[in-house]
Order: C-alpha cells, then sequence, then structure tokens
C-alpha cells in the first residue's frame, strides 16, 4: 500500500466517523445526551453562580464535572469537523487522480 492509499484510507475513516458522529447527534439518543449535557452545564452555571465563596471545593468539583461534559461536546464537534475536512481532502485527492 503506497502513502496515497494510506492517506485516502485515513481520509475516508474520518470522514465515515463523522457523518457517524452527525447521524447519532440527529438520533434520539444523540439529541438526548446533547440535551442532557446542555442542561446540565446550565444548571451547574446557575449553581456556581449563586455558591457563597466560602464554599470553594464544591466550586471546583463542579468546574471539574462542567469541564469533562465541555469536552464530550468538543470531542463530538471535532469528530464532525474533521470528518467534513476529510471528505473535502478525498474530493480533493479524487480530483488529482481523475487527472
Amino acid at each position: 500500500m503506497n502513502e496515497i492509499d494510506r492517506q485516502m484510507d485515513f481520509l475516508f475513516a474520518e470522514a465515515k466517523l463523522g457523518v457517524e458522529v452527525e447521524t447519532f447527534l440527529s438520533s434520539n439518543v444523540g439529541r438526548y445526551i446533547t440535551g442532557r449535557a446542555k442542561a446540565e452545564l446550565e444548571e451547574i452555571q446557575h449553581e456556581m453562580l449563586s455558591m457563597p465563596a466560602w464554599r470553594e471545593q464544591s466550586v471546583k468539583e463542579l468546574q471539574i464535572k462542567a469541564k469533562g461534559l465541555q469536552q464530550l461536546m468538543t470531542w463530538l464537534d471535532e469528530a464532525i469537523n474533521n470528518g467534513r475536512q476529510s471528505e473535502q481532502s478525498l474530493h480533493e485527492l479524487e480530483e488529482i487522480d481523475r487527472r
């Protein structure tokens, strides 16, 4: 397998993953999970804003939880964006290959 084939295999796999993540997020389960994550982030924000400053440990725990939820959402967004970029790169490579 040459370098172009390896690159195309990688791009194809990444594009496929992006499509799968998009499909998952548009499903009932995907909408439920993202809805719950967003609602929980809003709840954490509300709790942190109303929490007295002397409860520093509780604030830190909420921040850690919020960062985990945000990271999950970032990974999903990155998978979709990388998939779209890979799909575009595949189209470009196919155009070069046709020439």
